[in-house]
C-alpha cells in the first residue's frame, strides 16, 4: 500500500473515487467533516474531489480504487 494513502490527500478537480475492498477492513478518514467509515468488501465508500482525506488499514486488505472524472466534452452547450 502506498504509504501515501496513509496521510492526508485529495483527488483533482472533478475527480471522484470508489474505494473497493476485495478482501479485509480499511477506515477511511475525512477529519474535517468527523467522517470515520469501515469499508468492507459489502460497503465501498466514495471520495469527493478536492476533500482531503486518509485511509487506515484494519489488519490484512486487499483493495482497489477505481476513478472516475466528469468528461466537460460530453456536456451540451
Amino acid at each position: 500500500m502506498p504509504a501515501a494513502l496513509l496521510r492526508d490527500h485529495t483527488t483533482k478537480t472533478g475527480v471522484w473515487a470508489r474505494i473497493v475492498v476485495r478482501e479485509g477492513a480499511l477506515r477511511y478518514h475525512v477529519d474535517r467533516f468527523d467522517v470515520h467509515v469501515d469499508v468492507t468488501p459489502d460497503a465501498p465508500a466514495i471520495v469527493v474531489p478536492e476533500v482531503p482525506h486518509h485511509i487506515e488499514p484494519l489488519g490484512a486488505v486487499r483493495f482497489h480504487v477505481e476513478l472516475y472524472r466528469v468528461d466537460s466534452r460530453s456536456e451540451e452547450p
